[in-house]
């Protein structure tokens, strides 16, 4: 074991440290590479391609970090033995680099007992003249026991027991450290997975960052490579890089790659999330007519609805809580799968009740229209909704969107990006058991319907019969993640003002204020008018 030598060189103070995470000597990191390095949050994580120099440049941010003055130890967790050889050799190699005098590396076991069985583990460590060291050892929680600083855990998605390795890291802030998580994907069915989605979701607050194999090639990685090998670079000598690395991997390239996790085609969201929220209280309502009906007249196919809504409807209507905010999301359709609109009201304790779920089967659009209106108008504290808007839902969408404004009404155009950011935060909710739904084993089907592919959660391709016999395809599904959309959606405030006094003319009108829980409810009041008009 080899100790510090002698030096009267100086280290890097904060300042010098803050500037060289962006501004790496020789403009060392690439862009992607920069943003990570200079990222100060508490706790990040990188999906990332391989082979893109992102355990290389924490190496070098390791170095600086612990080479100043005011900076931090770190200790690395990698899954096997020669990724942390290699990340010490890296933050040795940028400690010279920097001018931050440090040891030579140390190569340390540290031994411990369970019980009578001997255990140990290695640890290659790097000192500096600040006082700071970089650790690396293999991946045990144990080995972020008694430390602080800096936490690393490189390849996440292979390394054991991630979950325990993550609780012990996050101690590390309590004495102003932090934790860095770094890996590629390993399918869908893994922990880092799982803990990818919470962030996705929302449901861990922590900085995500993502980079392609596209994303780096974008950034400089192919000409930095270039310029290591002393091979010139041209944008054709780029291209067939990048078909070589894609041919190389083959099958496994949208996972090792491009940050798409395989498996794909697997169920997204487990039975047991939906089955723990549906509740035998609540109702589906079917309508359904012949497709004849669209052919009868505009007189006769209003008034056979009407009728059903006063017969049907209006009763589940009647069931709401004045008291609660209400909200709403539709998946449309006219011929073969099912229009389903789905209300919600949100509970004090913030789970939403859905109070019944409307199942249509061949009703036209108008017709589709009168129901819309007649339970949005009927809503107590109506606050938005969400509305399938391609293809022939554009027009109901659009009709809905003018009626009750654009701040109250989404008009979804589903596209996979659309899913990635949504469909996370509805699997959080139902896993939380944040929504109360019909039961119902058509809805429980559709969310099965909701499948993986290529690490994005769509609707599969795959239509089925319900129950009943009508055909469905994910329908109830979409509505309800619709629904959970428009629970998310910011809404501005309600004005009023008593009919028959001009805005302009208020100089004596009382103002009163009322503060609603989501809102502030404006009344320009005058003792003598009765009437009250809404804006």
């Amino acid at each position: 074991m080899s100790k510090t030598r002698p030096t009267t060189a100086p280290t890097l103070d904060p300042d010098q440290l803050a500037w060289a995470a962006k501004n790496a000597p020789g403009g060392v990191f690439l862009p992607y590479q920069g943003r990570w390095c200079a990222e100060q949050s508490k706790v990040k994580s990188w999906v990332k391609s391989r082979r893109i120099g992102a355990s290389w440049c924490e190496a070098g941010n390791s170095a600086l970090i612990a080479g100043a003055s005011g900076g931090q130890n770190t200790i690395y967790v990698g899954y096997e033995k020669t990724m942390t050889r290699t990340f010490i050799e890296d933050a040795t190699t940028f400690a010279r680099a920097f001018d931050a005098i440090c040891s030579q590396i140390e190569e340390d076991e540290e031994v411990w007992y369970e019980g009578e069985e001997r255990k140990s583990v290695q640890i290659y460590r790097l000192v500096f003249n600040s006082g700071h060291k970089v650790e690396a050892v293999a991946s045990n929680p144990r080995n972020f026991r008694s430390r602080k600083g800096r936490a690393i855990i490189d390849e996440a998605a292979f390394v054991d027991q991630f979950p325990q390795m993550l609780e012990a890291a996050l101690a590390f802030m309590v004495w102003g450290g932090s934790v860095s998580i770094m890996s590629s994907l390993n399918g869908t069915d893994n922990e880092f997975y799982e803990f990818d989605q919470d962030i996705l979701s929302g449901k861990l607050p922590y900085k995500r960052f993502a980079t392609t194999f596209d994303d780096a090639l974008g950034e400089g990685l192919y000409q930095r490579i270039c310029l290591a090998s002393g091979t010139p670079w041209t944008p054709e000598a780029q291209t067939k890089y990048r078909a070589e690395i894609v041919s190389f991997y083959g099958d496994r390239a949208d996972q090792e790659l491009f940050c798409i996790a395989a498996l794909g085609g697997s169920r997204y969201i487990p039975s047991i999330f939906v089955q723990q929220c549906m509740d035998k209280s609540l109702p589906v309502l079917v309508l359904r007519r012949e497709p004849k009906f669209a052919l009868e007249s505009d007189e006769y196919r209003r008034s056979n609805i009407q009728d059903w809504i006063e017969d049907v409807l209006d009763l589940v209507l009647a069931t709401l809580d004045p008291n609660l905010r209400t909200h709403f999301g539709m998946d449309f359709a006219l011929e073969g799968d099912l229009s389903v609109f789905a209300p919600g009201q949100v509970q004090p304790d913030l789970i939403t009740r859905v109070p019944f779920v409307l199942e249509m089967s061949h009703i036209p659009a108008r017709e589709q229209e009168q129901i819309l209106y007649h339970c949005v108008d009927r809503f107590p504290r109506f606050m938005s909704g969400a509305m399938d808007a391609r293809g022939n839902g554009s027009i109901l969408a659009q009709f809905a969107l003018q009626r009750y404004g654009a701040q109250r009404i989404a008009c979804i155009k589903a596209s996979e990006t659309w899913y990635l950011n949504n469909f996370p935060g509805y699997r959080r909710a139902l896993s939380d058991r944040m929504f109360l739904l019909p039961q119902s084993a058509d809805l429980l089907q559709d969310h099965g319907e909701i499948i993986q592919v290529k690490g994005i959660p769509k609707p599969s391709d795959k239509k089925r019969k319900g129950t009943n016999g009508l055909q469905r395809h994910a329908d109830s599904a979409i509505a309800l993640v619709n629904l959970h959309h428009a629970t998310q959606m910011p809404v501005a405030p309600i004005e009023g003002y008593w009919l028959g006094i001009p805005r302009d003319s208020m100089r004596d009108v009382q103002v009163l204020e009322t503060d609603t829980g989501w809102g502030t409810i404006r009344v320009h009041h005058d003792t003598q008018q009765e009437d009250m008009s809404w804006l």
